[in-house]
């Protein structure tokens, strides 16, 4: 949303890598993002194109993503490291306009993040690894997507988030069996 009032273009960066508190929440989305190799398992790129309210979500499954791990990383006494090491990023020549069309496709997660980032900053996780720790998620959210309301909360959406803990199970039954993780 901010390319669209207020465009910016990075050239450099002088400062120092910082490790984010453990109060402090930021999006993470998958450009230019690396990510600890312990920590891929609870790295589940959430599927998009689900209609919520009729309007197919769309452009966010990282930033779910990126709020999920991070979730899993402080549990497990892990912090979030913001700086470098830096590459170029080069984006492809966007049409604002028809960007503008495309967040109408991204309002329904926003709406979702507002109650799922408000309930991550006080859940309550178990294990002792990523992959338990990412299991423990995906339970308690779709414990907890039953609990949340207001317009948004419909019966899609709900069946999305029971849909998506069912995908972050599947992707840790991938994960065991393509690494050959335990726990």
């Amino acid at each position: 949303m901010s390319c669209l009032y207020s465009p910016a273009q990075a050239k450099a960066f002088k400062g120092k890598s910082v490790l984010l508190g453990h109060n402090t929440w930021s999006p993470i989305n998958t450009q230019n993002t690396a990510i600890a190799r312990d920590a891929i398992p609870a790295f589940y790129f959430l599927r998009m194109g689900y209609p919520i309210m009729g309007i197919p979500i769309d452009r966010d499954g990282d930033i779910f993503s990126g709020y999920f791990v991070q979730t899993c990383a402080r549990h497990l006494g892990y912090s979030i490291r913001v700086g470098t090491p830096l590459s170029n990023h080069i984006r492809n020549t966007h049409n604002y306009l028809k960007d503008l069309t495309h967040l109408t496709h991204e309002l329904a997660c926003i709406w979702i993040l507002e109650d799922i980032t408000e309930w991550l900053r006080e859940v309550k996780l178990e294990g002792s690894t990523y992959v338990e720790t990412y299991l423990c998620l995906a339970d308690m959210l779709e414990d907890q997507v039953e609990r949340f309301s207001g317009f948004i909360w419909n019966d899609a959406t709900k069946g999305y988030f029971h849909y998506i803990a069912y995908c972050m199970r599947t992707w840790i039954k991938a994960i065991k069996i393509i690494g050959g993780i335990d726990g």
